[in-house]
Parts: structure tokens; C-alpha cells; sequence
């Protein structure tokens, strides 16, 4: 079996082992990846093909994903990975990756040991050169997961607290917002846990680190960027000229929580739009 911890740097291991080298090449990995967090743990061919290989004719590109799956089924075993008609498929257990335990911890309401698996953003520092589309992907997971990552930090921090751990409810809830600096929940588990242990200086000083002038906007810096990006191209003119650099505006992206990530193409969206989602996102933001 193939265990993965995808929450923070990549680890991996093959029963119980360190992985050989080929295995941890990058396209080998993300395909891997892609398919344990792909509904049923399967894709058709011809999409993983565009999803790493975009830059290659299909006849190179089919005998790459062919050499990716060799690799996977040598490592893993021969029936870890099957290829029937036009569908590549994990078989159940094949791979187990960090996130399944995540999600069975927080249904149980195991806060603190959920909290504990989360070293960081999902697969931190991790990309694939020249594929475009597998990183599309792979901000989407990250912004899911770093928000739920968060809602179960302050769900602990919360535990914590009511059981007296004040200096653990403290560090835990200083976790949370050193990933999302703008959590409010975050900050009034900091501020509530420095009042109970008698630091009332501290958690009024927290407060006052968080207010924000009247008028300023709660959206990320990165969020706003949408609109810088958006706007010297529009001042060029003409339909096309009007859309944000793709890298530009998926920088900027990541500010944006998973919904609207979702409703946002890169390749379409204009000031106006841009504006629009950013609108969207204060109202969002107000109401979690």
C-alpha cells in the first residue's frame, strides 16, 4: 500500500518503506495524486494526457501516461492500477492518502487529532512544469483544503479552551492564523484564551492588531490584485486584450476561497467580472 501525506510537503512511503526515486518524479507523483483525489479514483485517458502532457502530440503523450502507470503498478503492484477501455482507475486501498483521515477524524468530531495531521497547504511547494491545468487543479484543492484546515484548527483551539488548555487553545488558534491572517474565528479564540489565563493587555492588544480603518477592504491583497491585473490590458482595448494575464490573474486567485475559485475562468474574466466576484467574496466573508 502507497501512504501519503499530501497535507504540507509530500511524504511517501510503500509499505512502510522510502518510495524509489522514479516513483517521486514529479508527473509520476501527480498522476498518482490526481486519480486518489479524482471521483471514484478514476480518468478517462485522453484528460490525463491533456492534464501532463499538454505540450506533447497525443502518440508521445499516450506513451508517457503509459510509462507513468508502469512506474505506479512496479512500485505499488500490478492490480493497484487498472486500464480498462478508456478509463485509468485506482483499485480501492491502493493509495491512502492523509485527507481520508482528516475527513473520517472531523466527522467523529476528533478535532485535535485532525488538527495534528495538517503541516501545512496541500501538497506544499509541490508543481508541475508546463502544466497548466494540473496546477489550476491543484490551487482549487489547496484553497478547499487550507479552508477546512482552518475550520478544524479552531475547532480544537475551541476544545482546547473549554478544557482549560489555554496555552495549547493559544498555539493552536496562532496556527490557524498564521495561514489565514484575516480569521476571525481564529482571533477570538487567541483573544478569549489570553482573557481566561489573565491577559487581558494581550487580547485587547490582538484586537486591536485586527481592526481594521473604516472603509478598508477584508479581501486578501492577492484578491484585490485581480483587478490590477485586469486593468492595464483593458486600457489596450478589444475583447481580447481586455482578460488578465492566465499567470497573473491565478496568483491572484489564490486569495479567493473555493467557491468562488470555481466560478472564476481565467481565460474570460474581465474587470467588470473581476469586480464582480470581489463583491461576491465580501459578502461571502461577512456571512462565515
Amino acid at each position: 500500500m502507497i501512504k501519503c501525506r499530501v497535507l504540507g510537503p509530500v511524504e511517501l512511503t510503500v509499505n512502510g518503506k522510502a518510495p524509489h526515486r522514479d516513483l517521486l518524479h514529479k508527473k509520476n507523483l501527480a498522476l498518482l495524486l490526481y486519480l486518489a483525489r479524482s471521483p471514484a479514483q478514476s480518468c478517462g485517458r485522453e484528460q490525463l494526457m491533456a492534464l501532463l502532457w499538454p505540450d506533447r502530440d497525443e502518440k508521445t503523450a499516450r506513451h508517457s501516461l503509459r510509462e507513468a502507470i508502469r512506474v505506479i503498478k512496479r512500485h505499488a503492484g500490478e492490480d493497484a492500477i487498472t486500464t480498462e477501455s478508456d478509463q485509468v482507475r485506482l483499485v480501492e486501498r491502493a493509495v491512502q492518502l492523509d485527507t481520508d483521515e482528516l475527513e473520517d477524524l472531523r466527522a467523529q468530531g476528533s478535532w485535535q487529532a485532525a488538527a495534528r495531521l495538517v503541516r501545512g497547504e496541500f501538497l506544499e511547494g509541490f508543481s508541475v512544469l508546463g502544466a497548466v491545468d494540473f496546477d489550476h487543479w491543484l490551487a482549487g484543492e489547496r484553497m478547499a483544503w487550507g479552508h477546512a484546515s482552518l475550520r478544524i484548527r479552531v475547532a480544537a483551539a475551541n476544545e482546547l479552551m473549554h478544557a482549560g488548555e489555554i496555552t495549547k487553545a493559544v498555539e493552536m488558534a496562532s496556527n490557524a492564523l498564521r495561514s489565514e491572517p484575516d480569521a476571525d474565528a481564529a482571533v477570538q479564540v487567541v483573544m478569549s484564551s489570553m482573557a481566561l489565563a489573565g491577559d487581558r493587555a494581550g487580547a485587547l492588544a490582538r484586537r486591536g492588531s485586527q481592526t481594521r480603518p473604516p472603509g478598508q477592504s477584508r479581501l486578501p491583497a492577492v484578491a484585490r490584485g485581480l483587478l490590477r491585473c485586469a486593468g492595464p490590458a483593458e486600457a489596450a482595448g478589444g475583447p481580447r486584450s481586455n482578460r488578465p494575464s492566465p499567470r497573473a490573474a491565478h496568483r491572484c486567485m489564490r486569495g479567493l476561497p473555493f467557491p468562488l475559485f470555481r466560478a472564476f475562468r481565467l481565460r474570460t474574466v474581465a474587470r467588470g467580472e473581476a469586480r464582480s466576484l470581489l463583491r461576491r467574496y465580501r459578502k461571502w466573508k461577512t456571512t462565515t
